[in-house]
């Protein structure tokens, strides 16, 4: 059994906040895109010591910081716990997500109370949540008093709970745990307990129902082989046994009972027990099956789907029709009449990834109500998401390799109400409604947003797995949960447009991406030449806008083809993209705004007037307009200049060159009128030039609407020549002896039965003339000359050589 308290989180950042105690009853607010605006200015407004006082809350309400991190995009996310006098608010979470400056606070999700505190009152001075889970399990006992009942995953706490029903905060127990008997009737209840008077104002059931090799599949899908068909799945090998235990994964045969932690063994290395109702080896399925979820997170989102090792649990019960999460672990039945065994590969990824939800880094969704059905839907999306990891494609249909009819499923993602009880509409939802059933809502919603153009089923996962780790908090609802989607697409610059569309279908109403142009506005004049910001707003707009300019209703072309979408754009009215040169004064010009990836999403300027200004004329402010240098080979040279506009309007102008050993920095630039620019900086490299060469560029300054463009600027770079000396030789054909000396007539024509044969070889030296020199020893025992630049690199008489003096 296993037994653990709910303890509250180390208190890492608390806020503390401090207003005058009201009386109104607690009332619970939740932030959406309608009215996190006002929050958002002013959590702004306050700052990080503001946050309780920016959301209404007492002296003796906190909000606790439990987590931080930062996503992709470089985006801060904060998320909050709402405590009073130490005692969390149950599912009332709030993240705050600020920019890359981690300065400014731009998104706001999740949920708080107000007002609690006054109908909390007073907190006993004892409390016993031990005592309200112990009472709990005797009641359930009740339920089967002959059969023998197991307990485990127990939690209990006390907590803050805002009871939607009677819209009172209450001071409850909350407790939960996993019960099942010999007879497997499992189930996961959690009692919401009045601590005041120990009646029970809420409960429901949490119960998610969801390299060897060997044989796999069943009757439906077909039979395969792990090791051929498949990748093999992971085993422990311990000489001749292999151990369905590995580091993520591991697989139990419960062999028919109900209980169970032994992990299955067999004898290495084909595993083929056991084919049962169909199926060839639900073992096998389950190892391999389980090592696909976790890596699917880990590919595609670089984190496990949980914190600790996946338990499968394989053959629970007999002829047991389902398939369970009990929170640390999940119960395969193996089927009778309806399904096959249900180890299928959607229905594993599906429980997984409950416990992906349930983890404190995520949403921790609770698992009833609209958040229920959240949970439930993501772990349907997390099954469609595994097929299409493993296999390159899915059918949106839970369930179906483990269900024998022919052509049904448990769900259909593409049709909720298919299987006769599903929804697909917010309007069909009522409180209490089985959160299976309400998952349609999101399910029809990913299908839509999965099969849209562009996209595909996991970059529809991408934006759901965002919003559980970012965006949703514990009682996040339907339309929180939709606004969080789609902020998640914002961030990964997928359309939002395409995801408003399709909450839309199941009644889910979000921000429809939009453009509004600020500037340039109605009537104003901008004058040819001139430089002018162009302005715009827009919201959940994913990518680039491009910049067009109309003259009445004709597009004369477009200022920018690509741009960001940060909202502000210089433009120098001169030269558009397609070359067209906006030189006819007019009142009836206007700029288009449009996004690049959407040609829907647009918005267009008021009409203003573009007119004429005084020419602009650029000088190159250098005297005389040249650069020349005579340098050694491998020099680095650096030059700079400036340019004027002794004309009119805005000087913009490009700097180029002609040679590969010329390059300028920066290559743009702009003045006003009778200004200077900045500083250009010409950096000449020779490391490639000639000895002794001549070598002429031109540096060329332009501006196509300025009257004198271009301007150039002449460069010319003298390399010096190498110093040279001659090595000549002398052959002695009677001893067959070569002797080399730079003195051409050191030894005579013959002396010493030497004779002369011509020059060696050139001694090349890229110092300047008399700075470098070649220094002779002479080994007069031998007749041997060395030759060196270090005049004492020898020593006089080291090795029998004495120095002679300077060679050349």
């Amino acid at each position: 059994m296993s037994k653990k308290k709910w303890v509250f989180i180390t208190l890492v950042f608390v806020v503390c906040c401090f207003m005058t105690t009201s009386s109104w009853a607690a009332k619970k607010i939740d932030f959406y895109k309608s009215n996190a605006k006002d929050f958002i200015r002013k959590l702004n407004e306050n700052g990080n010591k503001g946050i309780g006082n920016a959301f209404g809350l007492t002296q003796d309400e906190e909000v606790v910081l439990i987590r931080q991190g930062k996503d992709f995009n470089g985006e801060n996310h904060y998320r909050y716990q709402q405590t009073f006098k130490g005692y969390s608010l149950w599912g009332m979470q709030t993240i705050i997500s600020k920019d890359r400056s981690n300065k400014k606070v731009i998104k706001l999700h999740g949920a708080v109370v107000q007002g609690a505190p006054n109908d909390v009152g007073s907190i006993p001075k004892k409390l016993d949540a031990l005592g309200a889970l112990r009472q709990m399990q005797e009641k359930h006992k009740e339920k089967d008093l002959g059969a023998t009942w197991n307990f485990g995953n127990e939690k209990y706490g006390t907590y803050i709970y805002f009871h939607q029903d009677s819209k009172k905060a209450l001071l409850c127990y909350v407790v939960s745990f996993f019960a099942d008997t010999e007879k497997g009737n499992p189930s996961h209840p959690i009692f919401f307990i009045n601590a005041k008077n120990n009646k029970v104002i809420h409960s429901y059931d949490m119960l998610r129902y969801a390299d060897g090799v060997g044989p796999g599949g069943n009757q439906k899908v077909g039979y395969y082989y792990y090791g051929t068909d498949y990748p093999p799945f992971c085993v422990t090998a311990n000489g001749s046994t292999c151990t369905m235990n590995c580091t993520n994964v591991k697989t139990v045969d419960l062999n028919h009972a109900y209980s169970g932690t032994t992990p299955y063994s067999y004898t290495c290395y084909e595993n083929t027990h056991k084919e049962i109702n169909g199926a060839y080896c639900p073992l096998n399925d389950a190892q391999y099956f389980g090592q696909v979820a976790f890596d699917m997170y880990n590919d595609w989102y670089g984190v496990p789907p949980l914190p600790f090792q996946l338990t499968l649990k394989v053959h629970y019960g007999v002829n047991h029709e389902n398939a369970y999460w009990t929170g640390d672990s999940m119960l395969f039945g193996d089927g009778h009449t309806t399904f096959y065994p249900l180890v299928g590969l959607d229905i594993v990824a599906h429980e997984v990834s409950h416990g992906f939800t349930e983890n404190d880094n995520n949403s921790n969704l609770i698992y009833s109500g609209q958040s229920g059905g959240i949970n439930e839907s993501f772990s349907d999306m997390a099954g469609e998401a595994a097929k299409y990891y493993m296999r390159g494609t899915n059918d949106f249909m839970c369930g179906y390799d483990i269900y024998k009819a022919p052509n049904k499923a448990l769900r259909y993602l593409y049709n909720p109400p298919l299987d006769g009880i599903s929804i697909d509409h917010v309007d069909d939802y009522y409180e209490g409604m089985d959160v299976h059933y309400s998952s349609g809502i999101f399910n029809k919603a990913f299908y839509l947003i999965a099969t849209s153009p562009g996209w595909n089923t996991r970059k529809a996962f991408d934006i759901f797995v965002k919003a559980n780790q970012h965006y949703w908090q514990p009682s996040t609802n339907f339309q929180q949960g939709a606004e969080g989607a789609q902020d998640a697409a914002l961030d990964y610059g997928y359309s939002c447009k395409d995801v408003a569309e399709a909450f839309a279908v199941v009644g889910i109403p979000l921000p429809i991406p939009t453009i509004t142009v600020t500037s340039p506005k109605s009537g104003v004049n901008w004058k040819i030449g001139n430089k002018y910001t162009i302005t715009w707003n827009s919201s959940y707009v994913t990518g680039n806008v491009r910049i067009q300019l109309f003259k009445g209703t004709t597009r004369l072309g477009n200022i920018t083809n690509n741009t960001a979408n940060d909202g502000r754009f210089a433009w120098t009215i001169g030269t558009l993209t397609n070359g067209y040169q906006v030189k006819i004064p007019g009142s009836n010009y206007r700029v288009k705004i449009r996004s690049v990836n959407d040609s829907t999403i647009w918005d267009f300027s008021g009409y203003f007037t573009i007119s004429e200004d005084a020419p602009k004329i650029a000088i190159v402010d250098k005297t005389p307009p040249t650069f020349g240098h005579t340098v050694d080979k491998g020099t680095i040279i650096t030059d700079t200049f400036r340019v004027k506009n002794i004309g009119g309007g805005t000087l913009n102008f490009s700097v180029s060159d002609d040679r590969t050993w010329i390059s300028v920095s920066p290559n743009s630039g702009s003045c006003e009128s009778q200004q200077k620019s900045d500083i250009i900086t010409v950096t000449i490299t020779t490391s490639g030039l000639a000895y002794g060469s001549d070598n002429t560029g031109t540096i060329t300054v332009s501006d196509l609407n300025a009257s004198n463009s271009p301007q150039t600027i002449s460069v010319t770079v003298s390399i010096r020549d190498l110093v040279k000396c001659k090595l000549y030789r002398y052959l002695n054909s009677s001893i067959g002896d070569h002797y080399y000396t730079t003195n051409w007539n050191e030894l005579g024509n013959g002396a010493g039965g030497y004779v002369y044969e011509g020059i060696a070889c050139w001694v090349h030296n890229s110092q300047l003339p008399g700075t470098k020199k070649f220094y002779r020893y002479l080994n007069s025992s031998i007749g041997d000359h060395y030759y060196t630049t270090n005049w004492n690199e020898l020593g006089n008489g080291a090795g029998g050589y004495v120095y002679e003096g300077v060679a050349c």
